[in-house]
């Protein structure tokens, strides 16, 4: 017997019946022309069906903007140098806040040796299913996202627009790259995440490659083991999650850290196969014009010592040659000719790295190129040797019997070899014959503060007087120095003085903001001069409650939200120090009680000394680690809070003992007299001993 719909059911039915019958005529016309570089044909034979899970009624309410994935499927097949990797997402719309990101696809592609083709696309609705593939919009764009960093990568974006997506709609979109990687045919390095922060019904993944190609494979966070299927000349690496539990990442994280079970494959079997890779793109030339040919001379006669003749030479690359990074096919990873990079004037970590150790070369010092990551580097040995496992190139130095590690890429860097700011990168692979390991990049510990601020506050009867001297040295120094060549001298001067007007209203600029630049021993000094006049505070307030605040020391750490399950990124090196001197002649301030703090990060203390008409307030803050350990985390925010409470005081200018008025005073004398006159009297009455 049929079963009968009620009537107020119809009229959704017909509707729904409507919009699908308009989405088939509109998947029946003609396909559009698709840009450059895409192609629309089926899946690859290799890719296998696989079943799209269901959404759990239990996960609706950890989904997150709108969109609920049920699939995501990646399957790779290595053949014939070609590289073909398949991918397919579902995803359900749930919510109103998903439709924009519902409505269209991205995906990126270079051009300069990858085809994207789209092969699906389907939108499943109330039971029934439309393929659209040849009806969506496919347009391509070019965007630069690093163009403000002087990077250029050739990576074009192809965007999908669905067509009339709807909450409730499940959209079916699968696609493939296929390349043929010019600096490394047959080799594959890349990683395929098992987990997610937000809900994902099922994530597979699956490799098939020839059996004579070894595959390195490193495992995080606990994740599975592949299956693997070995048949005639092939053998297939799978991996299957199941609706794992979403996993937030965390604020503060450090970059290299990732909470979701992940697995990283490489082709290669060790660095000194990424190094054998390498070396015939980085063999140095000593070719280049005869413009810089004559630079190099003149620092062989001004040098007279090898450190000398490095520290020019190294800014010789770095003031001369610009950076931009034109990174587009091959020159994604093989540098260009020393020669054509002082012709054009500029040039990437690449060009500029050879550059040096071709200038290098030419002055008798030994030196090599060498990979790096400048968010990775301290976790490069825990991933599977590759040469996509680096971002950054920098160059290694043998000069007097020591490894000094250099970076071209810097810009006003100054100090001698010995003196220079070592890099943070951690650890790096030198491009040598015969380089088979990583190697260490120590990270400093400063022993001294690299940033000495002294505000020094001086009352006099027509006001107050501040001057301040701010001291840069190492890091620090190159940081403040390429600041302001970036931002003008005007700039900050702005900037400063907005600061302490806004403190001080009625404060004036006394002189221009004075910089002293000493390259060589890398000391950047920065001194201002003000004027708050005594009209400004005629009324007392400000001098009854002063502010001044440690801002060297202020904002350093930071501690956010309640407990933590990951580890938390520290600034490092820290050292710095602030000085605040007030000077109140004929009158003593009370001064702040001394602090000293051993955190788990930082240590921290406050030391004041009180002289007549002078207070001297000593701060200092000196970091002890780059990483904290979640159990650390509630001793951190304790100590972080304390520190944000001791940066910044408020100070009795007038005085810590108020000032009596003549009719005060004359209460003060009366009630004394009183007082005698009563303790007399009591006297006189007191018994006389028998």
């Amino acid at each position: 017997m049929a079963e009968w719909m009620p009537n107020r059911a119809w009229p959704r039915i017909v509707a729904a019946g409507l919009c699908f019958t308009i989405l088939l005529l509109m998947a029946v016309t003609r396909a559009q022309a698709l840009p450059p570089g895409v192609g629309r044909s089926p899946a690859p034979p290799f890719v296998q069906a696989v079943k799209t899970p269901g959404p759990r009624t239990g996960r609706l309410k950890q989904v997150d903007g709108g969109l609920y994935d049920l699939l995501w499927d990646t399957q790779v097949q290595i053949a014939d140098g070609t590289e073909t990797t398949y991918r397919r997402r579902v995803y359900k719309i749930v919510d109103r806040s998903g439709l924009e990101d519902a409505a269209q696809l991205q995906a990126n592609f270079d051009p300069a040796y990858e085809k994207l083709v789209i092969h699906q696309v389907r939108i499943l609705r109330a039971g029934q299913v439309v393929d659209i593939t040849g009806h969506i919009d496919v347009d391509s764009v070019r965007r630069e996202n690093e163009l403000d960093d002087g990077i250029l990568t050739g990576i074009r974006t192809v965007v999908l627009r669905i067509p009339d997506v709807r909450v409730g709609d499940v959209v079916d979109a699968s696609w493939s790259w296929v390349s043929r990687p010019p600096l490394w045919p047959g080799h594959y390095f890349g990683t395929a995440q098992l987990s997610w922060g937000v809900p994902v019904g099922l994530t597979h993944f699956r490799i098939d490659l020839p059996s004579q190609t070894p595959l390195q494979i490193f495992r995080y966070r606990s994740a599975p083991a592949a299956h693997v299927t070995r048949g005639p000349g092939r053998t297939i690496y799978e991996w299957n999650a199941f609706d794992p539990d979403p996993i937030e990442d965390e604020d503060g994280t450090p970059d290299w850290f990732q909470p979701w079970q992940r697995v990283s494959m490489s082709t290669m079997r060790n660095w000194g196969e990424v190094v054998d890779w390498a070396l015939p793109f980085y063999r140095a030339s000593n070719a280049f014009p005869a413009s810089l040919g004559d630079d190099v001379v003149r620092i062989g006669k001004e040098a007279t010592t090898p450190e000398a003749k490095t520290i020019l030479a190294l800014r010789l690359v770095q003031d001369k040659i610009r950076y931009t990074s034109l990174s587009i096919g091959p020159g994604s990873y093989a540098p260009r000719s020393p020669a054509q990079v002082v012709r054009q004037g500029w040039g990437d970590c690449k060009d500029k790295s050879q550059l040096l150790v071709a200038v290098l070369g030419r002055l008798g010092i030994d030196a090599w190129p060498a990979l790096t990551d400048t968010k990775e580097g301290l976790v490069l040995d825990r991933a599977p040797p590759a040469p996509l496992a680096f971002d950054h190139v920098i160059v290694q130095a043998r000069v007097g019997g020591k490894y000094y590690w250099l970076d071209p890429t810097i810009d006003h860097q100054g100090g001698t070899l010995a003196e220079l700011a070592p890099l943070t990168y951690r650890k790096a692979l030198p491009i040598r014959a015969g380089q088979k390991t990583l190697e260490e990049i120590p990270l400093p510990r400063l022993t001294a503060p690299d940033s000495i601020a002294t505000e020094v506050y001086n009352q006099d009867r027509s006001g107050i007087h501040l001057n301040v001297e701010t001291l840069y040295t190492g890091a620090a120094a190159d940081r403040s120095r390429a600041e302001i060549a970036r931002k003008s001298v005007a700039a900050r001067e702005r900037l400063y003085f907005q600061y302490y007007s806004e403190k001080y209203p009625g404060l004036r600029s006394m002189a221009p903001l004075r910089i002293d630049d000493d390259r060589d021993a890398n000391r950047f000094r920065i001194l201002e001069s003000y004027f708050l006049p005594a009209a400004a505070y005629a009324d007392g307030k400000l001098l009854r409650k002063f502010p001044i605040q440690a801002n060297m020391i202020s904002q350093v750490y930071s501690a956010t939200g309640g407990e933590r399950t990951q580890p938390l990124d520290l600034p490092f090196p820290v050292n710095r120090q602030h000085r605040i001197i007030v000077i109140t002649p004929g009158r003593s301030i009370a001064p702040p009680s001394d602090m000293h703090t051993e955190g788990k990060a930082f240590d921290f203390s406050l030391a004041s000394e009180r002289a007549k008409g002078r207070l001297t307030m000593n701060f200092s803050l000196a970091g002890k680690s780059a990483l904290l350990a979640p159990e650390d985390f509630p001793a951190f925010k304790k100590e972080s809070d304390a520190l944000f409470n001791s940066d910044g005081w408020n100070l009795r200018l007038d005085g810590v003992t108020p000032k009596l008025s003549a009719m005060q005073w004359g209460g003060l004398g009366l009630g004394l007299a009183l007082f005698v006159l009563v303790a007399q009297l009591l006297r006189r009455r007191k018994p006389k001993p028998v």
